[in-house]
């Protein structure tokens, strides 16, 4: 995997949580409870649409979405050529101590394969 990739990926992981986590601050804040399992799926898109909220928050919602829409494709490009690469790979047992690697890529790493 490119350098500029891998540092691309770490950044991302953190990032796209953030953005989340700040979109269920200012729904929070303004007393939207989510009714949805996945905010960021189809249905919750619908809410966070019909929410009524002051312009500053629906602007940070609107920016953070299109931030994590972003980060997701390119998690997914990177994920992509993890899973390309395979197992074999030297990075792998690395990659497999960040939360979430393996479920997402479906690498799995074992002790001790080369």
């Amino acid at each position: 995997m490119r350098a500029s990739g891998r540092a691309f990926a770490s950044t991302s992981y953190v990032t796209a949580p953030q953005s989340k986590a700040r979109i269920h601050a200012g729904l929070i804040a303004y007393g939207h409870p989510c009714p949805v399992s996945d905010l960021f799926g189809a249905r919750g898109r619908a809410l966070l649409g019909s929410c009524a909220l002051p312009e500053a928050w629906r602007t940070s919602i609107t920016a953070s979405l299109r931030l994590i829409e972003h980060l997701d494709g390119e998690i997914d490009a990177c994920e992509a050529e993890l899973r390309s690469l395979g197992v074999a790979h030297p990075y792998v047992p690395l990659l497999m101590t960040v939360p979430g690697i393996a479920s997402r890529t479906g690498l799995h790493h074992r002790r001790g394969d080369r």
